[in-house]
């Protein structure tokens, strides 16, 4: 049982991969870390680093797991214009009718 959900863990993570590899310009690795930290934000619902650190299936320790998303951060800019495209084309057609909601709490126009 263990084996088969870590299969499909690592199956959700090559097709999350493939399907961002066409609009984020990151190398095998950085994509695959990327992929697990999605996949471990849905499961632990938290952005703490150190908890989705330990959702990853990984024989490595959990502070190695917690540095390599440190430097993935450090290292890495992503392109969230692309990120954004990649997430309409997700859950959006082409048919569908879009509602812009804007906060405009901090902003200080007309000032």
């Amino acid at each position: 049982m263990f084996i088969q959900a870590l299969m499909t863990l690592s199956g959700l993570c090559n097709g999350l991969s493939s399907s961002l590899n066409g609009y984020l310009d990151l190398n095998k690795a950085r994509m695959s870390c990327f992929g697990r930290m999605l996949l471990g934000l849905l499961a632990v619902r938290t952005v703490n680093l150190q908890e989705i650190a330990l959702s990853f299936d990984s024989e490595a320790k959990a502070s190695s797991r917690y540095r390599r998303l440190q430097r993935f951060f450090a290292k890495v800019d992503i392109d969230y214009v692309k990120l954004a495209c990649w997430l309409f084309r997700l859950y959006y057609t082409p048919e569908s009718h879009y509602y812009v909601i804007i906060d405009r709490t901090h902003w200080y126009w007309g000032k």
